[in-house]
Order: structure tokens, then C-alpha cells, then sequence
């Protein structure tokens, strides 16, 4: 505790006199704003960046010549190495995890240094920044999940072993294991996206009480980019099931029918049980009626499919021809 000397405090540990304790509020302030400056470097620069953050003035300006020799790169927000905090080869449900116990210890810590207004010099405005730093620090972590998520999904075809499912006879593992995943991934996103658990509707200050600096839901543009990207991923997903069946045709013809019938199945089973259930968990986690406003991904599904026929018949199609000219050759004899 630190006293004016005016005051004679009991409980002050050292005394001071007002100018010094004005002196040392503005310095708490400054500190304030550097760690949120420096928190917001952290979660908004990509990996190169996030190393230059970390140079000195100096080192900086021995860089300068190099780095004014190479194109500035516009920051694509869907790809993971856009995000300096999220490690090489990260997946989405480890980038999910940490995701939340970072946001919690620095919401937590948040949340103390905005109980301490008596040190502040300006306090309105150390608290208009710790919330800024926090709604950045979440819309990141939330924006680098979902790029890790679309990422996943993009290699997903190294998963599959086309081994028949006991959940759902006639097709692969693929649809089950989609099922779990997102059944594992949507509540701890929500966990994520919402701050239930991390914030509070207030905080006492000196006794009073006023509002937290962590909301407890998110803004409405929010909740609009976490169903774009959600959707996204879907998309992605059966893009890449799509060209894993028919590049593995294309090298294994022995086996042509096996993957495009398993697919075939794995489309119905898509369509008709696992997507319907991942919507629904989607809608409870966050408060949407996307299985109501879903046609899109079911029109993918369909178009997939008959793509998938129309692909499997062509592979036969100069046999029924042959077949079908000799029978007709025959008929003349």
C-alpha cells in the first residue's frame, strides 16, 4: 500500500508525497498500456513479424536495408502461419486447447489490474484499453482456431483407410470420426467464443461496484464469422473427400469400385445422420438456427454425389459400349 503523507494512514506501508504519487500513478499507467501493446504484437503478428517485435531499436535499424528490398505481403487471415502464436503443425483441437487456457489466465490477469483504479492516472482510459486488448486478444484467438480448423481439414484424406464402419454399415470411418470431432471440437469453441466462465456481469473497485471489462457475449459480427468459418470448414471438408476418392482411383483403378461406393455411402451418411447432428450441437453451443438455414451444404452434398456417379459410370461406360455393340453385332448374325 502506498499513503500520501497528508493522509497518516495506518495501514499505508510507505508514505509519499503527492507529487511522487502522481509520479508513480502515470508510470502504472504507462506499464498498463505497454503490456497491452505488447499483447496485442503478440496475438495480431504473423511469425515474422512477431520476431521483429523482439528487436532491439538498433537491430531493427540494421534491417531496415533488407527489408525495404522485399515486397511487403498482404496478411491472409484463413492461413495458420498468419498467426505468430499459434507453433508449425499445430492442429485445431491442441490450437483449441491452449487457445482457452491462454485466454483464461489473461483474462484473469485482466481482471486484477482493472481492480486496481486507485494506481491508474487515467482510469477511464486504462480501462477502455485492457477491454480493447482483451475483444483483440479473443477475436485472434477465435480467428486462428478456425483457420487451424479449415487447415485440418484440407489433409483429412491422409486419415482415411477406406476400412468398412461397424457404426454405419457400407461406408468408412470417415463420417464417425467427422461426427466425434466436431462433437469434441463445438463446446470448447463455445467456451472460447463466449466468457461464461471468465467473466463476471461486474467487479468490485475500491469497494464499488462497475462493470467487467470482459463481456459475457460476444458481438453479433462475432458470432456471424464463427458460423461463416464453421460452414467453411464443411465445405473444405468435402471438397477434399471429393479428390481424395478420385485421385485414389485414378492411382489404384483395381480398386475403383471400393472407393467410390464407400464414398457414395459415406455421402448418404453425411447427409442424411451426421451432418443433422452437428448442426444441431452447433445451434445449441451458439444460439443459431443453422440447421434451418443449411441448404447450401446439403446442395453440396448432392451435387458431390451425383459427381461421384456420374465418375463411376464413365470408368464402365466403354465397356457397356463394347458389350452393347456386340450384342448388337450378334443380333444381326
Amino acid at each position: 500500500l502506498i499513503n500520501s503523507k497528508k493522509s497518516k494512514s495506518s495501514n499505508a506501508y510507505i508514505e509519499f508525497e503527492d507529487e511522487e504519487i502522481i509520479k508513480i500513478k502515470e508510470q502504472c499507467t504507462t506499464l498498463v498500456y505497454k503490456v497491452c501493446n505488447r499483447l496485442i504484437t503478440l496475438f495480431t503478428c504473423a511469425d515474422k513479424e512477431l520476431f521483429d517485435s523482439t528487436l532491439t531499436t538498433k537491430e531493427r535499424k540494421s534491417q531496415l536495408t533488407t527489408d525495404d528490398k522485399e515486397p511487403k505481403l498482404v496478411k491472409d487471415y484463413s492461413n495458420p502461419d498468419s498467426y505468430g502464436f499459434i507453433p508449425q503443425n499445430a492442429n485445431a483441437l491442441s490450437t483449441l486447447y491452449y487457445a482457452l487456457r491462454i485466454k483464461e489466465t489473461v483474462a484473469k490477469e485482466l481482471r486484477n489490474i482493472s481492480s486496481l483504479e486507485s494506481y491508474w492516472s487515467n482510469s477511464d482510459t486504462v480501462v477502455e484499453t485492457l477491454s480493447a486488448t482483451y475483444k483483440k486478444m479473443n477475436e485472434c484467438l477465435i480467428s486462428g482456431i478456425l483457420a487451424v480448423l479449415v487447415s485440418d481439414f484440407r489433409r483429412i484424406h491422409s486419415i482415411e483407410n477406406w476400412a468398412i464402419s461397424t457404426t454405419y454399415p457400407g461406408s468408412t470411418n470417415m463420417p464417425l470420426f467427422i461426427l466425434r470431432f466436431y462433437e469434441a471440437f463445438l463446446p470448447k469453441l463455445n467456451q472460447v467464443v463466449f466468457n461464461i466462465n471468465t467473466a463476471s456481469s461486474t467487479v468490485t473497485v475500491d469497494g464499488k461496484s462497475k462493470n467487467s471489462i470482459i463481456p459475457k457475449y460476444p458481438s453479433e459480427i462475432t458470432l456471424k464469422s464463427v458460423q461463416t468459418q464453421f460452414v467453411h470448414s464443411l465445405k473444405v471438408l468435402l471438397d477434399n473427400l471429393l479428390n481424395n476418392v478420385l485421385a485414389s482411383s485414378a492411382s489404384d483403378k483395381q480398386r475403383q469400385d471400393l472407393f467410390f461406393l464407400r464414398t457414395i455411402s459415406n455421402v448418404d451418411v453425411l447427409k442424411s445422420k451426421v451432418f443433422v447432428q452437428i448442426f444441431s450441437t452447433y445451434d445449441n453451443y451458439f444460439k443459431s438456427s443453422l440447421s434451418q438455414s443449411s441448404d447450401d451444404i446439403y446442395a453440396t452434398l448432392d451435387d458431390i454425389k451425383i459427381t461421384l456417379f456420374e465418375r463411376y459410370i464413365a470408368v464402365y461406360k466403354p465397356c457397356l459400349l463394347y458389350t452393347s455393340d456386340a450384342a448388337d453385332d450378334m443380333q444381326c448374325v
